[in-house]
């Protein structure tokens, strides 16, 4: 018969090499291949407290809609819109954009099609006799004018992948945080916006 002792010294080593193993990076089924241990119960023990290496993880379905609530949030649309898109509550999507400013109120189409006309007539740059450009510029620094214009573009069914964006910032400004702040406004992922930075220095200025 087996002293009591020698099994508590057998498992405390067993959990030793379990945890050093974990730490490793192995998973469950891993530790179980090399300990030559196929009891379930008896694994959960040796690992216990010892958090899964991050590769077994399985990807958490409600993050990537979390994220897309918040891309589509900060292109103005409202909850209820954004959860008949992404086919969740309500509730949801307001617990996971309610840190997000409040965008513009929604528009019918005709309103939307001529407030945007309106924007474009009083802050866009048009094309001229004289200087033929083909390509449509809007510039304006208020973050809900912004998102308001690229919604009317996005009714127009002009494609985001047409889209650049142009920070113009002194070049004192932390230009990073900028762009990050401009991409999220404008909904795109930072890293993968269009964007291009043009830093400037105030005329008189050392």
């Amino acid at each position: 018969m087996a002293h009591p002792h020698g099994k508590h010294a057998d498992f405390e080593s067993l959990r030793g090499q379990a945890v050093r193993l974990r730490r490793q990076g192995y998973s469950i089924r891993q530790i179980r291949d090399e300990l030559k241990i196929f009891d379930n119960d008896i694994l959960q023990r040796l690992v216990k407290g010892e958090p899964p290496p991050a590769w077994t993880r399985r990807p958490n379905a409600k993050d990537d809609l979390r994220e897309r609530a918040r891309e589509l949030r900060l292109q103005g649309w409202t909850y209820d819109r954004i959860g008949a898109e992404l086919g969740c509550s309500k509730s949801s999507v307001s617990l996971w954009v309610r840190d997000l400013p409040t965008p513009v109120g929604e528009l019918s189409d005709r309103e939307l099609f001529f407030t945007g006309v309106a924007l474009y007539w009083a802050e866009g740059a048009k094309d001229k006799p004289h200087r033929r450009t083909e390509v449509l510029q809007f510039i304006n620094s208020d973050p809900n004018v912004i998102r308001l214009f690229l919604h009317w573009l996005e009714f127009l069914g002009v494609q985001r992948e047409r889209l650049t964006l142009r920070v113009s910032i002194h070049e004192s400004a932390d230009v990073e945080s900028a762009e990050k702040f401009w991409a999220d406004i404008a909904g795109f992922t930072y890293g993968r916006a269009p964007i291009c930075t043009v830093a400037w220095r105030a005329p008189g200025t050392a």
